[in-house]
Parts: C-alpha cells; structure tokens; sequence
C-alpha cells in the first residue's frame, strides 16, 4: 500500500477526534467558545505553518510552495474558512445529537455525493458505474447505521 492512503484514513480519524472533542468542550463551555478557541489556535498555527513554508520550502511537497503574494487575493478566498467555521460549529451538535458513527456515515454519504458532483461538472471527470456503486452503499450504510 501506497503511504498516500493513510492520509485520508488520518484526517477522517482526526476530523471525528476534532468533532468529538469540540463536542465534550462545548459541553463544557458553549459551542461559542469552542469555535473561539479552535479557530483562534487554528489562525495561529496557520501564520507559523506559512512561515515554515515560507522560509524553509525545501521540506514541502511542491503543492506547498508559496506562489504568489499575500495580497493576491480573490473574493471566493474567505469561503473555506467560513465553512471550516461552519463544520467545526455544527460538527459537535451532530454527534451530540447523532452520535458520532451516525454522523460520520452521514458525513460521507453527503462527500460522496458532493464529490461526484464537482469531479462530473467542475474537474470534468467521468462518472463511473463503480462510482455510482459507491454511491448506493455509501447511502445504504446511512441506511443500516440508522436502524435500531
């Protein structure tokens, strides 16, 4: 196996020990603050993560590189950021609510559907029959996970 696959495994893994977490934290002290202190930390260590690549790109993967000026800047740029607030605000309701296993097939049901989408209409990538297939069983765990 290719060392590339454990990447998603470790964000998955990552996003549901963020999620729960978040989720524990905002029992204790509100969603609000929660996404205060996350998001805070998160712009911290976004600065110190631009400044390693900055001054040391050597260590970085290509796709890393600094290529153009901090004032480059389009409109579109603030919208990741608002839906990282958006899942890290309403990612510890869900599993609260849900659970996490419930959410997190969820969660990957709704990726797999999205995903096809924007690899069909934007990355002008064929939809497969596999993908598809995916599809149904990404959406029939939703199915099996939501029985009692």
């Amino acid at each position: 196996m290719k060392l590339i696959y454990l990447l998603p495994i470790i964000i998955g893994m990552a996003g549901i020990l963020q999620g729960a977490l978040n989720k524990e934290m905002s029992l204790k002290i509100g969603v609000g603050q929660a996404v205060l202190i996350g998001m805070t930390l998160t712009f911290i260590f976004g600065i110190a993560f631009y400044l390693l690549v900055k001054f040391f790109p050597d260590l970085f993967n290509p796709i890393y590189h600094l290529k153009a000026p901090l004032t480059t800047w389009r409109w579109w740029f603030i919208i990741p950021g608002i839906l990282g607030i958006f899942i890290v605000g309403l990612f510890p309701e869900a599993i609260y609510e849900l659970g996490a296993v419930k959410t997190t097939v969820l969660i990957v049901a709704a990726q797999v559907v999205f995903s096809l989408f924007w690899d069909s209409v934007i990355e002008k990538l064929p939809i497969t029959p596999f993908k598809w297939l995916g599809m149904v069983f990404a959406f029939l765990s939703v199915v099996l996970m939501s029985l009692k």
